[in-house]
């Protein structure tokens, strides 16, 4: 049940309960008070054949006899008392606390209810006039004190105060309880659960419901996985960086010191001898390696960084990656090993046409140094028509079939020769990884990459809003897949 509502029916109980109960109680003391007063009425009733013979004396009107209202003071009682009244109205004799002798009453008022048994809160009263020889001659007037009711009146006052005060603190402490139980236990769990997850502590599991903090909960579960991935993956680049300063500072040393030694051989056998000039050889390669590794370096932490905007702009397709896949020739003939092309491209991109450029370099130089000499590399470009290039490996034709749905340029350097495993697939583009654990393999080019060229190309095709995934096919080789979208669907149809 939502909170609201069950908060809504909570107040309304609250609310109506003591009511009810009040309104009972009421009731109750009301039959009972109305029971009570026809009893009353009846007895009142039996008793006032006696009194009206006594008080109808007319000595006690006219004579004022003192031993006839010695007589009549005999008859009183706690809860009865007698007025009489001249046939002008004055007082002649009453028993009541507060009378005095010879006041005089209204006609009016005494006429007023006469034979009639009248109740009210306190009493009831009994007005009657008194007549001799057809004569007026007075009044009497007895009035029925209801002391013992009065009595229990209180007393049932009292109780009903009592019982409505205890229902009124039961009813307040279910409902205490209820909302421990529905809001402040779960709250105070979760806030529990918060402030161990602040302090970096191990968060046990808040019970849930179907309600809004139900609704807080989850959110705050889902808030904390993603904040320990992010915390994971924060780490994983930490190591990753730390394992590449390591790696990229043995590899920065280790061609410092064969350029130290081949600096100091130069001076022992003269720049212009064979020896000397090969040493110049090395230096110049040493150098360019570095060179290499701290561009590399460079490029991976502008990538890898969140403030780095990458600036594009509109190209045509066709044109565009025709310009790019034309000047590998050179390189792979260098390596013995045939390189093929095949551009066949539609629509407008955006791209950034450096790093579109380091992509392909990347690419096709890790596609040489993994293919063997007499072997043969394809790199293209193409956007899907009715049937797919036929140079494409199995593995690499089914990947684009199932993601045909794409609009956009598919970017392919594909080689023959050694294959990987789908776990060493995965791998390959992470920082650092190569195969070769020593990472001291010397390319057919005749240098050492980084171990940064895929990790940067994949950062490189993501931030153009594209994808890559390398396919490997046994007996055929491995196909690396890119994709860029086309211009009119980068970010559902806004132009960057």
């Amino acid at each position: 049940m939502k909170i609201k509502f069950w908060l809504m029916g909570s107040y309304l109980i609250v609310m109506i309960i003591p009511i009810i109960f009040l309104f009972f109680l009421v009731h109750l003391v009301q039959s009972y008070d109305n029971k009570q007063e026809m009893l009353d009425y009846l007895e009142v009733q039996n008793k006032l054949d006696l009194y009206d013979r006594l008080l109808a004396n007319p000595i006690l009107y006219t004579t004022g006899d003192v031993s006839e209202y010695d007589r009549l003071e005999n008859y009183t009682q706690n809860q009865i008392t007698f007025t009489l009244y001249n046939s002008e109205g004055f007082v002649r004799f009453s028993t009541g606390p507060n009378a005095e002798t010879m006041m005089k009453k209204s006609l009016a008022n005494i006429y007023q209810g006469l034979y009639e048994i009248k109740p009210n809160y306190k009493s009831f009263v009994y007005k009657r006039p008194v007549f001799s020889n057809n004569k007026l001659i007075g009044f009497y007037e007895i009035t029925f004190l209801r002391l013992d009711w009065l009595g229990g009146v209180e007393k049932r006052k009292a109780l009903a105060i009592i019982l409505y005060i205890s229902i009124f603190i039961v009813i307040y402490s279910l409902a205490i309880f209820m909302l421990k139980k529905k809001l402040f236990s779960p709250l105070q769990l979760l806030m529990n659960a918060m402030n161990a997850f602040a302090k970096g502590e191990i968060v046990k599991s808040v019970p849930k419901k179907k309600d809004e903090i139900g609704e807080l909960i989850t959110h705050f579960e889902k808030m904390q996985f993603e904040i320990n991935q992010k915390e994971a993956a924060i780490q994983a680049i930490q190591e990753q960086k730390q394992y590449m300063i390591a790696s990229i500072s043995h590899d920065i040393k280790t061609p410092l010191t064969v350029i130290r030694t081949s600096a100091e051989g130069m001076i022992d056998d003269g720049m212009d001898s064979k020896n000397g000039q090969d040493k110049i050889q090395m230096i110049l390669g040493k150098t360019d390696y570095i060179h290499q590794l701290i561009d590399d370096l460079t490029v991976f932490n502008l990538l890898q960084s969140s403030h780095y905007v990458l600036e594009t702009g509109e190209v045509e397709g066709q044109e565009f990656f025709e310009m790019v896949l034309s000047d590998y020739e050179t390189i792979a003939s260098s390596a013995e090993i045939t390189l093929i092309h095949y551009i066949n491209v539609a629509g407008h991109y955006l791209v950034n046409t450096k790093q579109i450029l380091r992509l392909f370099d990347n690419l096709i130089l890790n596609a040489i140094h993994h293919t063997e000499k007499g072997s043969s590399i394809w790199i293209c470009a193409f956007t899907l028509c009715d049937t797919l290039p036929t140079f494409l490996f199995p593995t690499a034709k089914e990947w684009i079939i199932k993601n045909q749905d794409k609009n956009g340029v598919w970017l392919v350097v594909q080689n023959e020769g050694e294959t990987f495993s789908i776990d060493e697939q995965e791998k390959l583009f992470e920082p650092l990884y190569q195969r070769d654990p020593s990472r001291s393999k010397i390319s057919k080019l005749g240098n050492r990459g980084s171990g940064l060229g895929l990790s940067i190309s994949k950062m490189i095709i993501e931030r153009l809003e594209g994808n890559i995934v390398m396919t490997s096919s046994e007996g055929f080789g491995i196909t690396v897949i890119g994709f860029l979208p086309n211009y009119q669907f980068i970010n559902k149809g806004e132009v960057r």
